[in-house]
């Protein structure tokens, strides 16, 4: 389903959102096919973020304790690995579940490349509002396009109960979003930031990967919710099927992430 595009006027900050985050330690775990590509984005957002760039490489698998005890130790504000087709989505979902940091996976393919334009779909929750500040933080280190995504959660199958169509959907969704940014709910100063907003209808994960595509995204920004040690990420899930499927990085804010280190700080 297309998304509509709706025209996003100037943001004024609210307090609503978590503060961006000041990225100082990037960690990556080096192990797999696509390590070099992981590497090379992990170098510009140092180079971009004046963070420092941590290694953890070995010959073997890594495990997901390893990594969470050396991120812990390096009080890393970003964990960075690469995936390639068949790896393992264990480690990714114990990575999500224990980290005090977002994780960002770098698959192997040539769309792993940049961060000109970057994609972040949020349904306003505070997941959702977490991802935006960590987007907005890149958008503004590095000069690039922001696209905020809706979707509007419609099956085929609905259109025959006699429910409201999309198109009608369409119209209500995009004024309750213009509402919602004149009031701030998103929480972000967006002051010279270029910018805007689609509201697409459908699968969730489908939407996102179709408009990452067709958008040219380098990178997507999402949150994930309820992702505590007893819980497990559905096979289902929106976070589950873009994590795997999306051919450029996604950057999973989970809820130990969701704020930034007290003891890092936060930009103002």
């Amino acid at each position: 389903m297309k998304a509509m595009s709706v025209s996003a006027p100037t943001l004024v900050a609210s307090g609503v959102s978590p503060q961006a985050p000041r990225i100082r330690r990037i960690l990556l775990a080096a192990e797999g096919t696509g390590t070099a590509r992981a590497a090379d984005l992990v170098a510009t957002l140092a180079a971009g973020l004046a963070a420092e760039a941590i290694l953890v490489e070995t010959a073997r698998p890594l495990r997901a304790e390893e990594i969470l005890e050396r991120s812990r130790d390096a009080l890393a504000d970003l964990i960075v690995i690469a995936s390639s087709p068949g790896s393992g989505y264990g480690l990714l979902e114990s990575l999500l579940a224990g980290a005090g940091c977002p994780v960002l996976i770098v698959p192997d393919t040539p769309e792993a490349r940049g961060l000109g334009r970057i994609l972040c779909p949020t349904d306003f929750s505070h997941p959702a509002s977490a991802a935006l500040a960590w987007s907005r933080r890149l958008a503004c280190a590095f000069a690039s396009h922001l696209t905020l995504l809706h979707v509007l959660e419609w099956f085929p199958e609905e259109a025959s109960h006699g429910t409201t169509s999309v198109s009608e959907h369409h119209v209500d969704l995009a004024a309750e979003l213009r509402a919602r940014v004149r009031s701030g709910l998103v929480g972000a100063d967006w002051v010279g930031l270029e910018s805007e907003l689609l509201v697409a209808s459908g699968r969730p994960h489908v939407e996102i990967l179709r408009t990452a595509r067709e958008d040219g995204s380098c990178l997507i920004a999402l949150g994930a919710h309820g992702l505590r040690r007893t819980d497990r990420l559905l096979p289902g899930s929106t976070v589950y099927h873009v994590a795997l499927e999306s051919l450029c990085p996604v950057l999973v804010v989970g809820p130990r992430a969701e704020e930034p280190h007290a003891a890092k700080g936060a930009e103002p």
